[in-house]
């Protein structure tokens, strides 16, 4: 007769549904439809990504070689995202695979504290301090969407003052999550960043 310990299958229960949830693919925050609704869901917090993605097929609709490249930027199908945190096995003996790991790693140092007085404080990138602002874009030759705009100002001895732009389209927010379509590229497919606060 086979004793079982009811510790040790609660204990093995737990691992398993903690292990389940970890490698598990992020809810995404629902659709936010102006900067009202944004600057009262993520201002005034620390947001720092916990997750990466990849969108599939991203790369022709979002250039200049589109037939409309200027729509507006919306929610990506859940199908079309391709979570960094899915991929179980990355061979770090390539130089793909090191290439990939030390882009999730670097990713998941970033912080952005926007803090009430339109300062932002960043961890994990080159600028530590960049004001920012949260706006509905409707410029010509431009995406159409709701943006998270970083600015600074940096000093070069031959142009002197220059004002630098990074430009994050608000895809979703809620109290506790927020999901972004960077700037960044990775593969020629854009990237999100999938937050939480901190």
């Amino acid at each position: 007769m086979i004793k079982i310990n009811k510790f040790n299958t609660a204990l093995i229960l737990i691992l398993s549904i903690t292990a389940c949830n970890k490698n598990a693919k992020p809810t995404l925050p629902a659709l936010v439809t102006n900067k009202d609704e944004a600057a009262k869901l993520i201002v005034g917090k620390k947001w720092q990504v916990v997750d990466v993605a990849t969108v599939s097929g991203s790369y022709k609709p979002y250039t200049k070689f589109a037939a409309d490249p200027f729509d507006s930027v919306t929610i990506p199908a859940p199908a079309k995202l391709n979570w960094f945190s899915a991929i179980k096995k990355v061979d770090t003996t390539t130089n793909s695979g090191k290439f990939f790991n030390e882009n999730f790693t670097n990713y998941k140092k970033i912080i952005f504290n926007l803090n009430n007085d339109s300062i932002a404080k960043i961890t994990g990138q080159d600028s530590t301090k960049q004001t920012y602002t949260i706006n509905q874009n409707t410029r010509p030759n431009t995406f159409k969407g709701l943006n998270l705009c970083f600015a600074q100002l940096i000093s070069t001895s031959a142009f002197g003052n220059m004002k630098t732009l990074a430009t994050y389209y608000i895809l979703g927010a809620t109290e506790n999550t927020l999901l972004l379509l960077t700037p960044n590229e990775y593969n020629e497919e854009d990237v999100v960043f999938f937050m939480e606060t901190k």
